[in-house]
């Protein structure tokens, strides 16, 4: 499949960076969107943890920010729904985990 350049595509400026990521995300298929969410969820786990010594905890936090994340990213339509059942998935278990915690 064959994709316009982007110097012959016509964005318009005042929807922001929506188009201009909406049609990276077209290009690579959906790989700038899964990368995006992966890149937030590893950041805020080591984040948390570095900051709090807790994996349950950090994992918890980043799957929830990151199904936020993902739930607007459907929303926009910058992302598919399998997006958001996985996130949602992981954040039941981490969630689970985390109350099973002594």
């Amino acid at each position: 499949m064959t994709y316009d350049y982007p110097t012959n595509t016509n964005f318009n400026a005042s929807k922001g960076l929506t188009e201009y990521l909406g049609y990276i995300n077209g290009v690579t298929d959906g790989w700038v969107s899964k990368m995006m969410l992966l890149s937030i969820w590893f950041i805020i786990v080591a984040g948390f943890y570095k900051a709090r010594d807790d994996l349950k905890g950090a994992f918890a936090t980043a799957s929830f920010v990151t199904f936020v994340l993902a739930l607007l990213f459907w929303a926009g339509g910058f992302s598919s729904g399998w997006e958001v059942t996985i996130t949602l998935g992981l954040t039941i278990i981490s969630a689970l985990a985390l109350l099973m915690d002594k």
